[in-house]
């Protein structure tokens, strides 16, 4: 169950990726250049990496999820979601954030 890595059909690989151990990537996901993902990371369909971004150990995406640019995404992404930032929260708590700082 946890032993190997598993990467689904019409997955796309840029370069400087690393895919730790044991993780299980559906189909269709996009990892971009300087990805680094952890062990045991479990990646629905559909999903979007952004570019430069960690992916903690045990981290589950759920389908059609995303994570922008780099991030460091500590927790589970729902179906749907979009979190940034690091440590990566929602993007739109994320952008009111900022906008607040300025």
């Amino acid at each position: 169950p946890w032993d190997d890595t598993v990467i689904g059909k019409y997955t796309k690989f840029d370069n400087l990726v690393h895919i730790g151990h044991a993780a299980k990537i559906g189909d269709h996901v996009l990892f971009p250049a300087g990805t680094t993902v952890s062990g045991r990371v479990e990646i629905a369909d559909g999903v979007w990496i952004g570019v430069g971004s960690t992916i903690s150990n045990g981290i589950s995406f759920g389908r059609n999820s995303r994570c922008n640019i780099g991030s460091v995404v500590t927790k589970d992404v729902p179906e749907n979601g979009s979190v940034s930032g690091n440590f990566a929260i929602e993007h739109e708590k994320f952008i009111e954030n900022l906008k607040k700082a300025r």
